[in-house]
């Protein structure tokens, strides 16, 4: 077999191949039930969530994703083409942060260079009409070519940067998996991955936070700070098994600070804290008398240890990566 990396030339085109003509696919629906995409709302004596205009409201970008690299490589190019430029930049930039999800032991240097391509891409990079933004492109995906393979082998430049010829089977697994997740309900959802080890809750947790490091409209700050959490799941997680209930808290209270002081409290419930709030499901399980109007709910759980009252709904976990026990306080999921 010819090593596609060995001659320079060739080296450039297959990373400007993979960098500017990889992924594509034709929405596929999911069937047994209703999504409602878009802003998300319930209330509980006057307290709304509101799903910021900031988070990606639908699962769009993985669907299409999914039925690329499902497809067979001689399909992809053509699926890459029907395209409109705005997708064919939200696809690239979520193979990228699925790349930091999918890879235990990036180096700092390895993920800054991911999150720079994730910055970097945009429909402008796919743009073919214009000339100016043609050559700024190609100047892009040859200095991305030469970072890469400074930081990763020459086998893990291919990998990471090859695109339309690669088997991408993990991210496959990940995507699958947390799509499979999302056809439930909210309630469904967290009783489901509770009976899950930690190793399945993790994947699920690193795919989503890929997802809004690819597909939110973020700062460059809460960027950083998803490419610095997602290698720290795993490691919370271990943590928090070995403390007792009150270290438990304080260590999710100050975990819950962190978040916050980088994202709004809605961007940090809907990033952190609640499993694909953005495609919400009927599924009958979630009616409106579930969430009474007379009672201190909130939708986050209360750093305030705030009451219940006798006819909110208790939960028994909430907080970073619902993961804490919230037992006796309520929250609107």
């Amino acid at each position: 077999m010819v090593n596609l990396l060995d001659n320079k030339s060739i080296r450039r085109n297959v990373l400007l191949i993979g960098i500017l003509g990889i992924f594509v696919a034709n929405v596929f629906s999911q069937e047994g039930a209703t999504a409602i995409v878009g802003q998300s709302s319930k209330t509980c004596t006057g307290e709304k969530f509101v799903l910021p205009t900031s988070i990606a409201s639908n699962s769009d970008g993985i669907i299409k994703y999914l039925q690329l690299i499902s497809a067979s490589t001689e399909e992809r190019s053509g699926l890459f083409r029907s395209l409109s430029n705005e997708d064919k930049s939200l696809i690239v930039r979520l193979q990228y942060a699925m790349q930091i999800a999918k890879r235990q032991n990036l180096s700092k240097e390895q993920s800054a260079l991911l999150l720079e391509a994730i910055n970097k891409v945009s429909a402008d990079t796919f743009d073919k009409t214009d000339p100016e933004k043609i050559r700024i492109s190609n100047v892009w995906a040859q200095e991305l070519e030469l970072k890469g393979l400074a930081l990763f082998s020459r086998k893990e430049a291919f990998e990471i940067f090859g695109g339309l010829h690669i088997n991408r089977s993990d991210e496959i697994r990940m995507l699958t998996a947390y799509m499979n997740l999302l056809v439930n309900g909210m309630m469904k959802r967290r009783q489901l991955i509770h009976e899950w080890p930690d190793s399945e809750r993790i994947m699920i947790w690193k795919t989503q936070l890929a997802f809004h490091l690819a597909a939110s409209s973020l700062k460059n700050e809460q960027r950083q700070f998803i490419v610095d959490m997602i290698p720290k799941i795993g490691p919370t997680f271990e943590v928090s098994r070995t403390l007792k209930n009150e270290e438990r808290e304080a260590f999710a209270r100050s975990l819950e600070k962190d978040i916050f002081s980088v994202f709004t409290k809605q961007e940090g419930y809907a990033i952190f804290m609640e499993i694909g709030i953005q495609q919400k499901v009927e599924d009958g399980l979630e009616t409106a008398n579930l969430y009474p109007r007379d009672c201190g709910c909130r939708w986050y759980c209360s750093s305030e240890n705030e009451s219940c009252g006798g006819s909110c709904r208790v939960v028994s976990y909430c907080g970073p990566f619902d993961d804490w026990d919230c037992t006796g306080y309520c929250r609107v999921l």
